[in-house]
């Protein structure tokens, strides 16, 4: 072969067509570049960023293809990259198969720089790939802030919610209501801050870093230049006072504080002579009035733009008292009450701003993805109710606001928007709108700083007796965090189940944070939040969101005993107990299955085992836990939480999460190759194993107690398993079939029956009519899952559906492989129903495209799987006794059971 290729080249040479140096065209084409999990970022503070890019394979009909070697280059501009000059970092070709958590190694990054980078790969045959398209990122000030915080002058540095140094729980505690709280105390004028500056000479690059407290938008010339909304992300800003005078008092001791910085590049909008860069900030949670939240100051603001002009000189223009700031026209916002838009307000007698004093916080770069409006819908029907008066629905419940157009009225009038929801409470918490015609024709509005949750809207005093879909329609605002997967299957219930939960998810991520419902709290609490962890991570890519939030609750932890509070970052109103402060231990583990980080693993030990060991110090002398913070409290301290029947008792569910800590951080010392912390955390759950037997279980009937016990016994892999199984089997068929668990059990309930042979229990309880289920919520009209099985409350919770994992897990059967995790090497297994006749599973992993996707008919049953690059599969054929047919397939000592390399395969037997 090798003598055939050299006659080949010199007949080339011969002929005048050779070129250039004859090589093979690899199979490889590098996509998908991140930088710290984020496309082309706008502000990067660490020092050696990682990158990571996702390996296409370009042939469909090969298998086994991976990369061999890697090499990136890093420029200073796009062109020296197509020049082939990467005047910051050549790596040249490196031998490695992994296309994640590159290290950056070249020259020293600097402040305010913006860098673009590309890279190619090698296949299994060293044949080289096209270089990637470029992609970049722009450092951040790296510490280097000159500017200063500014203020409006008429308000005061002191949150709303305080007056004369007392909560407004103290002065005034018979009022419970949002709409009472929010006349104690009324939100002032949103700001609006303008800075003027010129530009006399050609620019190179204009660079703008910062932030506003709560909320802000910028603008620069009167237009916006970011999509960017309730920015920047939420975090624990500052030290608050009197926390121990709010809804749940408890005194915390934060490990740190933080504000996050946005970077935006102005270089295209800048223009020569005069500018005017403006602001306008909102209270966000910041300076809110509620009773789930403690406010922390009045609204301020920070920027810093770095200007670097063509001749090599600089400029940098800050934010200090010479700006100048008026009352905009929104005359007022609040998170939860909504926004009151003035449009006849004349934004004129302008001040100087004020200094404010800087949060506690460090500035550090925002990490998590922003809020965007991410869909938009129009309405399915109007109804005119009354005199200039509609009620507008739409096809599904979100979270977002209403966009209205064409507005022709007289100047003056007011316009009021009062969103409805599915929810059959009284409460009276999805706030409102107000917007005053101005003197302009066709006008338009959207609220800025407030987001609501709706399928319908009331219209009163609209300008006209009539209103048409082309005025008024929906954005739907959430966290820009990518679906990356889809499910189908022949069973219609259950797709319209997972399509419920995904909008419900959806509806719950704002500021790169998971919150239990979007409307009533909107806050992140962490047990809804580590329960919902393992579904999010099957339906997006989570890595820059949950990182984010795994740092807000590692810095709300507290630093002197370990405890995590039941939100992070920490709110006067959050309740739960310990299977909320177990985020910390148990989240960064299915992180790291899903996505393979290690290094986040490393991050957070130190603080998984301060939260463990926490626990211990509620350890009974039978050798259980039962926490007993602020004894009186007992939303400080709950077990399970809203089950359909009978609940276990709190020193249940606390042992159990005690052990479950306990055991996940030994899953993470072996992966940190620290075996003594193995041992002793093993042993530890060992103790607290036969303590709960001890205590629990009744030998003489085989049970653990009542409805959802046995599932949380068996997931602690008791012993006498058989008899619990056979107990659990009378519970359900006592409960026809129904699932049995709130929040805590759901998220084990299916994958324990299966593990336990129950499969077709599992199935029945996840498609069963009627109270409780999830085909409940659906026959009652439902498009978001709700937070009770019975309907009460908000119908916007995820976190009912955390169990819905199964679905992926056993259904079609993929399982991550936790020595290999991210889908390096994983299972597919799949349970197949006797009703169900197809089902497929399709996930973007960090290496690529995975799909487990089966079919069955009269005669046959076949598979179509894709295994990413470089990653490997182990299949086991559900039909048993059988010759599965299909090329590239790896037979292995056991019968049923193949080995696939990546690729694709069409497999099929007679079933």
């Amino acid at each position: 072969m090798k003598s055939i290729l050299l006659i080949l080249r010199s007949s080339l040479l011969v002929s005048g067509l050779f070129l250039t140096t004859f090589s093979f065209a690899s199979t490889l084409r590098p996509t998908s570049l991140k930088c710290e999990y984020l496309d082309n970022p706008g502000a990067v503070d660490v020092i050696t960023p990682r990158l990571s890019w996702v390996n296409q394979i370009l042939d469909s009909k090969i298998h086994g293809e991976h990369q061999t070697s890697w090499q990136i280059q890093v420029a200073t501009s796009s062109e020296l990259l197509t020049d082939n000059k990467a005047d910051v970092w050549d790596s040249q070709k490196q031998t490695g198969e992994s296309s994640p958590f590159i290290l950056y190694g070249g020259q020293e990054l600097q402040p305010s720089s913006k860098y673009w980078w590309r890279v190619r790969v090698w296949d299994s045959k060293d044949n080289a790939s096209q270089w990637s398209l470029p992609a970049s990122w722009t450092t951040g000030l790296m510490g280097n802030w000159k500017a200063l915080w500014i203020g409006a002058p008429w308000d005061e540095e002191s949150p709303r919610d305080l007056i004369n140094g007392k909560t407004l729980l103290e002065l005034y505690p018979d009022a419970v209501t949002l709409s009472a709280i929010q006349k104690l105390a009324p939100s002032t004028p949103a700001p609006l801050f303008s800075k003027t500056f010129n530009i006399s000479k050609p620019i190179r690059s204009a660079r703008l870093f910062t932030t506003g407290l709560g909320y802000f938008e910028t603008y620069l010339n009167g237009e916006c230049f970011s999509d960017d909304l309730f920015v920047p992300n939420l975090t624990d800003y500052s030290s608050r006072v009197s926390l121990d005078k709010r809804r749940l008092p408890l005194r915390l001791n934060p490990t740190s504080f933080s504000v996050m910085y946005l970077g935006y590049d102005l270089t295209p909008f800048i223009r020569s002579g005069e500018n005017v860069l403006e602001y306008i900030l909102g209270n966000g949670f910041f300076n809110s009035v509620n009773v789930w939240v403690a406010g922390y100051g009045s609204p301020r603001m920070i920027a810093q733009l770095e200007i670097e002009y063509s001749d090599g000189t600089h400029e940098t223009i800050i934010s200090d008292q010479s700006w100048k700031v008026t009352e905009s026209r929104i005359v007022s916002n609040d998170i939860y009450a909504g926004e009151i838009y003035d449009a006849t307000k004349t934004e004129s007698n302008w001040q100087n701003a004020v200094l404010r004093k800087a949060p506690d916080g460090n500035l550090t770069a925002q990490t998590g993805p922003s809020d965007k409006v991410m869909e938009t819908l129009s309405p399915v029907s109007i109804n005119k109710i009354g005199v200039n008066t509609f009620h507008v629905k739409f096809s599904k419940e979100v979270s977002g606001r209403i966009k209205l157009s064409n507005i022709n009225g007289q100047e003056g009038d007011t316009i009021k928007l009062h969103f409805l929801d599915g929810s059959v409470s009284n409460y009276d918490y999805n706030g409102s709108v107000c917007y005053v015609i101005g003197n302009k024709p066709n006008q338009s509005y959207a609220s800025h700083f407030c987001w609501f949750v709706f399928d319908g809207v009331v219209i009163s005093n609209w300008p006209s007796d009539r209103l048409s879909k082309d005025d008024i329609q929906a954005e739907v605002i959430y966290s820009d965090v990518k679906t990356n997967a889809t499910f189908k299957s022949s069973n219609p219930l259950v797709d319209s189940i997972l399509s419920m939960w995904v909008l419900t998810q959806k509806n719950n991520m704002h500021g790169s944070l998971p919150s239990d419902c979007p409307h009533r709290e909107k806050i992140p609490y962490t047990g809804d939040g580590q329960l919902s962890g393992a579904m999010v991570m099957h339906n997006f890519d989570a890595r820059s969101f949950y990182l984010k939030w795994l740092t807000d609750i590692m810095n709300t932890q507290d630093s002197k005993t370990g405890y995590v509070p039941n939100s992070a970052p920490w709110e006067p109103g959050a309740g739960g107990g310990p299977a909320w402060g177990a985020a910390m231990t148990l989240l960064p583990w299915e992180y790291y299955l899903a996505y393979g980080d290690k290094k986040l693993l490393q991050d957070c030990y130190e603080a998984m085992k301060a939260q463990t060991n926490y626990m211990s110090r509620w350890r009974t002398r039978t050798g259980t836990m039962f926490s007993r913070i602020n004894r009186k409290e007992y939303y400080l301290n709950l077990g399970e939480h809203l089950p359909p029947f009978t609940s276990p008792d709190q020193e249940f569910i606390h042992t159990y999460m005690w052990m479950t800590c306990c055991e996940t951080i030994a899953k993470v010392a072996k992966v940190l190759g620290n075996q003594k912390d193995v041992d002793l955390y093993e042993d530890i759950a060992g103790d607290i194993l036969g303590a709960f037997m001890a205590k629990y279980y009744n030998y003489r009937i085989g049970s653990y107690g009542k409805d959802e016990c046995d599932v949380i016994a068996l997931h602690m892999r008791v012993i006498e398993e058989e008899k619990i199984v056979a107990d659990l089997l009378r519970i359900l068929d006592s409960h026809d079939g129904h699932i049995l668990t709130g929040y805590v059990g759901t998220r084990i309930f299916f994958e324990t029956l299966s593990d336990n042979g129950l499969d077709e229990a599992a199935y029945k309880a996840l498609t069963v009519k009627g109270y409780p289920g999830y085909a409940y919520m659906i026959e009652n009209g439902s498009t978001t899952m709700w937070e009770q099985w019975d309907g009460k409350n908000s119908h916007d919770h995820p976190a009912l559906g955390s169990g819905l994992v199964w679905v992926y897990r056993y259904l079609t059967g993929v399982k991550i492989d936790p020595d290999q995790p991210a889908y390096r090497h994983f299972e597919i297994s799949p349970y197949i129903p006797s009703d169900l006749h197809e089902a497929c599973y399709s996930l973007e992993t960090i290496y690529g495209q995975l799909k487990s996707a089966w079919s069955k008919n009269d005669k046959y049953f076949s598979m179509d799987i894709i295994v990413p690059e470089g990653c490997s599969c182990t299949l086991v054929w559900p039909v048993k006794n059988v010759r599965v047919k299909g090329k590239g397939l790896i037979s292995t000592e056991e019968q049923g059971t193949y080995k696939l390399l990546s690729g694709q395969y069409h497999l099929y037997s007679k079933k």
